[in-house]
């Protein structure tokens, strides 16, 4: 069985996951589509890796500024070229993906389409959901992410048996070895990265749906309600509200208490989880949330906001707490419940434990399942126009 497996651009994700396909079936019978080498979404270098066959489609412009019929047709050219078996591709809501679905009934491969879309994600209406529900019929499987992401395509009328969880992964090992190692040197780490001795992370992107302005009048309060010792607050990443969240920063008098160290790359990330008290994801909108799979990876106890797909991974006073998004004071009160708790080491055990399934090994065995699932038991191809 050769799989095709195609996402918009490749990102330490997408290539940690495509490397655990590789090494189950094989680097010459997996071949990585990457439609562009370069999004205007997410910052930094292109990922290179000798770990799997892969093609990128279109190099000279980023993936968002490339015409619709460009990516289609590349994609079709090199589904042609390769021929798989089956084809598992990024959603079902872009031109490329929904021609791909196309060639795959007429040519009788698998299509398994990749979702990690959630019912409570946008207000959903009647004419766009059955337009989901006729493109869903052209795919033979959904590999998703959690719960609430099957519920969804389970209701765009995917049988449940043709369902697999395990898309909302990340290279476990990595976060966890890499967190350990810098544990053993932590006072030097501490000096390079200039962060302080106990602090709340957070790693997203400025942008309005990560909440990150609420989440600094939450933390405003918590630091009036946790007594002598408050942590701090290092926020990595950076995006358009980044002026306004200085702004908020020095108007609620927390220059010394909140931090921006900027972008971090990947390869730095585990030295700010290693040296963190705790995890917050505070977004309105997340589909899941894989930061939060890297701070559990990690060790560390999380606070999730409920809106997130990756709210499921969280135990309630075992390895964080989960609150909604729109109500700061819950969100004041799990910082302060989680700074005064005694058990912050056992919750950060707990999260490493919980996560523990979540690898990338995970996505390869559901989707190397998905696409064995329909082998021999295909739809009849779509009849021939004449």
């Amino acid at each position: 069985m050769t799989i095709a497996i195609v996402f918009h651009s490749f990102g330490p994700y997408h290539v940690a996951r495509i490397g655990a396909v590789a090494r189950r079936i094989g680097k010459e019978r997996c071949l990585a589509i990457e439609i562009a080498a370069r999004t205007t979404t997410y910052a930094g270098s292109p990922v290179e890796t000798d770990a799997f066959r892969r093609q990128t489609l279109i190099s000279e412009v980023e993936y968002e500024n490339a015409p619709a019929a460009r990516k289609v047709f590349a994609l079709l050219r090199a589904l042609q070229r390769f021929n798989p078996d089956a084809v598992a591709l990024p959603g079902w809501g872009y031109p490329e993906t929904q021609a791909a679905l196309a060639w795959c009934r007429l040519r009788r491969k698998t299509a398994i389409v990749m979702s990690e879309s959630q019912e409570k994600d946008n207000p959903r209406r009647r004419p766009q959901e059955l337009v989901k529900r006729a493109l869903l019929k052209m795919a033979d499987a959904a590999l998703v992410g959690g719960a609430s992401h099957a519920a969804y395509v389970a209701k765009l009328g995917v049988p449940v048996d043709r369902i697999f969880r395990g898309y909302d992964v990340v290279d476990n090992d990595y976060f966890a070895s890499n967190a350990d190692r810098v544990r053993v040197d932590a006072g030097r780490w501490r000096t390079v990265l200039k962060v302080p001795a106990a602090y709340f992370l957070t790693s997203a992107r400025f942008v309005p749906e990560k909440n990150l302005l609420g989440m600094m009048r939450a933390y405003a309060a918590y630091r009036d309600r946790a007594g002598t010792s408050p942590w701090h607050w290092v926020l990595v990443g950076d995006g358009p509200q980044k002026d306004e969240l200085v702004r908020a920063r020095e108007s609620l008098a927390l220059q010394e208490f909140v931090h921006f160290p900027g972008f971090v790359r990947y390869p730095a990330l585990p030295a700010y989880y290693a040296l963190a008290s705790a995890f917050v994801l505070p977004s309105t909108w997340e589909p899941w949330g894989l930061v939060v799979n890297e701070a559990m990876a990690s060790g560390l106890p999380v606070l999730v906001s409920s809106r997130c797909g990756a709210a499921e991974l969280v135990r309630p006073g075992e390895n964080g707490y989960t609150f909604d998004p729109y109500n700061e004071g819950e969100l004041t009160a799990a910082m302060v419940t989680l700074t005064t708790s005694p058990k912050l080491e056992q919750m950060g055990e707990s999260s490493r434990s919980a996560i523990r399934g979540y690898g990338v090994e995970r996505f390869a065995s559901a989707l190397v399942s998905a696409s064995e699932q329909r082998r021999g038991t295909r739809r009849r191809a779509l009849p021939a126009r004449g």
